[in-house]
């Protein structure tokens, strides 16, 4: 039977067939498409060889189930073992709330508070209860800016680094930075601390970056940012970077014009670099400067390609099938900020939303009721999200946004699923039905071809003359494959060795 999570939608003069749980992809001519539905439709497989590859490529990319299985179960499991995530531990280090930029569309109020020794302290005794046992350990560096206080990092790194060594736990560090302050010695200090992947933002080419991300005073920051970019990919040229986009209203209006410019300059670390495009989402505190994702989505399709098409690697943002939405959602998944508050989603980082609980001295998290919300959260207790076809790739959405949002669409994949498809689908297997090498008499012509050559070598084993087998061995391709004679040792083999 179909898949629940089939979709078939329209791209231009062509068609896109996914099937969210796999990851399979399709591209379809109109034609092409209607037999696909039609195979969609067959109780049993057919005989006829063309549709029969066809069918069975159905099958294998998961567009066609057995009429027994439960995909909602299965993504079930899916989700649980994403969420209780055994294996590993995380957590987000919030330096300082403190930020050396006004970007526009910030939802935080950079107070001036700084992760202490008594802070650091704590944290170190919830990693020595959590991470024995443990395959690996991640240390994400949120702010503000956690740039400005580069001490922090170095000291609590350098502690986390020797208990995660000493425990024979993998460790990876993660900075998610603006970019202005990594300047040579803070490169040192990173290379130092095993830093693992580094994101920069840059919201366009200069004269759109400035605009919305510009220091207090209102300078531009692109060309010290840029400059330190330089440095960071001579020095450490191993260390995977994203470069993240925000795309506000402004910048969108701009054009393409505008983003090639800033492909330009980004030219020559093309080959260390993958891009992220994402819009700036509105937020209680700023909307002006801000779009929502339904208005993203033709915007997004016609940026990526241009930078596929000048070679940088477009980054998806979006889940694997089945995985959980989000980093918070994960039980061992926690934001600590800097005077020991306990948050799960970096929008509350700022300590005065999202409070959770607070960590104690001995490393133990005393959680507020709130907490069970996210601790608690499954997309499968709602029966909006369970019955949902995008459900795969949702897994629920975020969290904090209710369903009826005026400004943020939770449902941003049901809304823009052609572009989720087309830039964060894993593509497991693609069948391209509409470049002229994929054509079904030439996929028939070609089994028919290897069953000759696999009939001829079976004849000649069984002592048949090799001009007779091979005259024999096409007449059953060409004749009996297309039913039930085609299988090795059917009738009509039978009848023809024997005749």
């Amino acid at each position: 039977m179909p898949s629940r999570y089939n979709h078939f939608l329209r791209d231009g003069d062509r068609w896109l067939g996914a099937n969210l749980l796999s990851g399979a992809v399709m591209n379809l001519r109109d034609d092409d498409c209607a037999l696909v539905h039609r195979l969609l439709a067959m109780k049993v497989r057919p005989r006829q060889l063309p549709e029969r590859v066809l069918y069975d490529m159905l099958v294998k990319s998961r567009f066609l189930v057995p009429a027994d299985s439960d995909e909602t179960a299965y993504l079930k499991q899916l989700f649980a073992v994403g969420k209780q995530c055994r294996v590993g531990f995380s957590l987000g280090l919030v330096v300082t709330l403190a930020c050396n930029f006004r970007c526009v569309y910030c939802y935080q109020d950079h107070r001036r508070a700084i992760m202490g020794t008594d802070v650091q302290d704590a944290v170190m005794a919830l990693l020595r209860k959590a991470l024995p046992g443990k395959e690996h350990f991640t240390a994400s560096w949120f702010g503000g800016e956690p740039l400005l206080k580069p001490r922090v990092i170095t000291d609590l790194g350098r502690r986390m680094i020797q208990l995660c060594d000493s425990l024979g736990v993998n460790y990876d560090c993660v900075l998610t930075t603006n970019g202005y302050l990594l300047t040579r010695a803070n490169i040192a200090m990173l290379a130092a601390g095993r830093v693992s992947h580094i994101q920069i933002t840059l919201d366009g080419p200069r004269e759109l970056h400035d605009v919305t991300r510009h220091l207090q005073d209102g300078s531009g920051t692109y060309e010290v940012i840029m400059a330190n970019l330089g440095n960071l990919v001579r020095t450490l040229p191993e260390v995977p970077i994203t470069i993240r986009c925000n795309i506000t209203a402004s910048s969108m209006a701009a054009g393409e014009h505008a983003w090639s410019r800033l492909l330009s300059d980004l030219e020559p670390y093309r080959r260390s670099v993958s891009l992220t495009i994402c819009p700036a989402i509105p937020s209680r505190t700023s909307n002006a400067h801000c779009i929502s994702k339904s208005q993203f989505g033709d915007f997004y399709g016609h940026v990526s390609t241009m930078m596929e098409e000048r070679g940088f690697r477009v980054a998806s943002d979006g889940p694997s099938p089945g995985a959980v939405s989000c980093g918070a959602i994960p039980r061992l998944n926690w934001l600590i900020g800097p005077t020991g508050h306990v948050s799960k989603c970096t929008v509350g980082a700022d300590e005065t939303d999202g409070y959770l609980g607070r960590l104690g001295p001995d490393g133990t998290i005393d959680l507020s009721a709130e907490a069970a919300r996210w601790l608690n959260f499954s997309p499968f207790r709602l029966k909006k999200c369970r019955e949902c076809s995008v459900l795969p790739l949702c897994m629920g959405g975020c969290v904090i946004v209710p369903f009826d949002d005026p400004h943020v669409d939770r449902c941003d994949i049901k809304t823009n699923v052609l572009m989720y498809v087309k830039s964060n689908l894993p593509r497991k297997e693609v069948i391209d039905m509409t470049v002229p090498q994929f054509n079904l008499e030439r996929v028939e012509k070609a089994l028919e071809q290897s069953a000759t050559e696999y009939y001829t070598s079976l004849f000649v084993q069984a002592g048949i003359p090799k001009d007779v087998a091979s005259k024999a061995a096409m007449v059953c391709a060409t004749n009996k494959c297309k039913g039930p004679g085609f299988q090795p040792g059917g009738q009509a083999l039978q009848a023809l060795v024997t005749t």
